[in-house]
Order: structure tokens, then C-alpha cells, then sequence
């Protein structure tokens, strides 16, 4: 059980600093380690439809 805490903990964690990196507001970076999966979808859906240097 303590691994499992640990594991979500690390995973919100480095959600939220990807945030902070990525210029997220406080709140907003709060909230995307809160709800870390949510977060690495709207990353993704971001990413695929930015524009794709080359």
C-alpha cells in the first residue's frame, strides 16, 4: 500500500513540475498534479494538434 502512495505521489509530483515547466499558473499546475492522468491527455491532444517543427 505504501508503494502504491508513493508511486501516485511521484507521478503528481512530476506532473506538476511538467506543468510549472511548461508556464502553467500556480492553480492550474496544482490542479493538473491533483489530476495527473487528466493532465498527460490534454498535454497529448495539445501536442498533436500543434503545429510540428521540422
Amino acid at each position: 500500500m505504501l508503494v502504491v502512495l508513493a508511486v501516485v505521489i511521484g507521478l503528481a509530483s512530476l506532473t506538476a513540475i511538467g506543468e510549472h515547466r511548461r508556464g502553467g499558473r500556480p492553480a492550474v499546475v496544482v490542479i493538473a498534479g491533483l489530476f495527473f492522468p487528466l493532465a498527460w491527455i490534454a498535454w497529448y491532444a495539445h501536442d498533436e494538434q500543434s503545429p510540428r517543427r521540422r
